[in-house]
């Protein structure tokens, strides 16, 4: 979806008073949406709630959560669908290039970006208090491995779905929903079909609402008082890891680490098997999202060759953080180093290769950052271990 909206806005008048404005950077106001809802959703939504719900103290549960950010992701596609529909009215039929090519500025793309923001705060978070919620703590690890699945496999199906959707609509006299040059498709019935798909998940996700939430039994306060201790051990590694090195953010590193349930009592030795752990999922994602950004046939040529060398160095880094596992097992340190160091080479690598040319956008830049964390982080516990010993 993020690369639909992508080109739609490069097909968009994307200059204002003589200044280009990126297309990619669009997405910034999803960001900034998701920080802004966050902190009205907990201390304004929530909290109304709660006061307006006499027979539970709570607010939303996270199935309603759920349905709310379904709601607002049916309102996001609806939005894009009628951007779309005006960017076709005041584009240029003609053109052979989409760049530039409607008078219709790209800023008419903020509210979709913002309520796909919004969308992700309720439905994303919604789903990870619900599998935290209702899963034993012996099986709270499988049901945040299911919650992965279900977004991995999302993916999938949106690009299964791209692919049927430009099958079925081009013809030997139509060029389709989504082809080459958009102002000769129709990429707002797209969205469309979209926000009717979610509608449809939306009806489903109603049948639910028979659902029984599960009351665990409150935890010993000798367990509570272990996990108290592993939150402390992480503040205390991470904010010793940020003050030794500069690459590492405080909150990056306490989120991550925090994100794995088996951080909560684990050892400053445990926190390094953790990060490199962290590191393999990352790395494992990266190589799977390059592969489908690859299969894209109207992706540009120097940004295929950049993707290609990037599925290389990812594949060679599965290899890396293999053996990165094993060495710091058997205490060899020095060499899950320099292993993980060349993890931390290769997603430089890959950010720079789509630097070389200028109004190139990389699509990984977020992933390759997180790579690069997580690295860090790995190789600054093992440094304190080291210390330590």
């Amino acid at each position: 979806m993020a690369s639909l909206f992508v080109e739609q806005g490069d097909a968009m008048k994307t200059t204002v008073s003589g200044f280009q404005i990126p297309p990619a950077s669009m997405s910034s106001f999803d960001i900034l949406s998701v920080a802004a809802f966050i902190f009205i959703y907990r201390q304004v939504l929530d909290p109304l709630v709660a006061s307006l719900k006499k027979s539970s103290p709570r607010g939303l549960t996270e199935l309603q959560r759920m349905g709310v950010g379904l709601i607002i992701a049916i309102m996001a596609m609806v939005a894009a669908g009628i951007v779309e529909h005006f960017r076709l009215k005041y584009a240029n039929q003609d053109c052979s290039h989409c760049t530039n090519s409607s008078s219709l500025s790209i800023f008419w793309q903020v509210p979709q970006y913002v309520l796909i923001g919004a969308s992700e705060v309720f439905m994303y978070v919604g789903q990870l208090e619900f599998f935290n919620g209702q899963a034993p703590d012996g099986l709270k690890s499988f049901g945040n491995a299911l919650r992965m699945t279900s977004i991995s496999l999302g993916n999938y199906v949106s690009s299964l779905l791209v692919s049927i959707v430009i099958k079925i609509s081009t013809t030997d006299k139509m060029p389709g929903w989504i082809p080459g040059n958009l102002n000769k498709g129709h990429l707002d019935r797209f969205y469309f079909l979209l926000a009717a798909l979610t509608t449809a998940d939306f009806v489903v996700l109603i049948c639910a609402k028979w659902c029984k939430y599960i009351e665990f039994e409150q935890r010993s306060s000798g367990k509570q008082d272990e996990e108290k201790q592993g939150q402390t051990l992480i503040q205390n590694t991470c904010k010793t890891c940020s003050k030794d090195d500069p690459n590492i953010q405080y909150g990056f590193c306490t989120t991550s680490l925090q994100a794995a349930p088996a951080s909560q009592c684990a050892t400053l030795r445990g926190l390094g098997m953790i990060s490199i752990r962290l590191i393999r999922y990352n790395v494992t994602d990266t190589r799977c999202n390059v592969k489908i950004l690859l299969k894209d046939k109207n992706l540009d040529p120097y940004v295929r060759r950049c993707l290609m060398d990037c599925f290389e160095l990812y594949s060679d880094a599965i290899t890396y953080i293999k053996l990165a596992m094993k060495s710091y097992n058997t205490k060899k340190f020095y060499d899950a180093n320099i292993q993980i160091s060349s993890i931390m080479d290769a997603a430089t690598t890959c950010e720079d290769g789509f630097k070389e040319k200028d109004d190139v956008v990389s699509p990984l830049t977020k992933k390759n950052e997180i790579t690069f964390q997580l690295s860090a982080v790995a190789l600054s516990v093992m440094n304190l271990i080291k210390n330590n010993v």
